[in-house]
């Protein structure tokens, strides 16, 4: 049986449960930022627009693809613009270690080139999912 990787509906629970919702946490106000890591293409369809909400919402994302079985071109659509800079691709999850602080250093690259449109601060909400499929 082959695995399922829903990525559409990892990216709807986050935007429903999570951004915006002050009982768990969040500030409306803050910059947001989503940093999907995912082994696997997606095998959803984005039936509740979530790549268009998220575009809407002014989110960031960040999307890491893990191992030899994800294509780049699945995993461009899931990421904020400019693509290029926004997806990375790494061979295994111990990987990650070597991508913390580039991710960090985007996040506060994101968040200050809000803060400067906005000229308020604001701590930037990083959500971080990770979707499941083969490896």
């Amino acid at each position: 049986m082959k695995a399922l990787t829903n990525t559409h509906r990892a990216v709807r629970f986050t935007l429903d449960n999570l951004f915006n919702n002050e009982e768990s946490g969040a500030d409306p106000e803050a910059t947001k930022a989503l940093v999907i890591i995912t082994d696997g293409a997606p095998s959803d369809l984005d039936s509740n627009n979530v790549i268009q909400r998220c575009e809407e919402l002014n989110i960031a994302r960040l999307v890491i693809g893990v191992g030899s079985l994800v294509k780049l071109e699945k995993l461009e659509k899931f990421a904020s613009e400019p693509k290029e800079n926004n997806v990375f691709m790494i061979n295994n999850y111990a990987g990650l270690n070597g991508l913390l602080d580039k991710l960090q250093n985007k996040v506060y690259d994101i968040e200050g080139n809000k803060c400067k449109k906005k000229k308020k601060r604001r701590v930037s909400h990083v959500t971080v999912i990770t979707v499941l499929g083969e490896l």
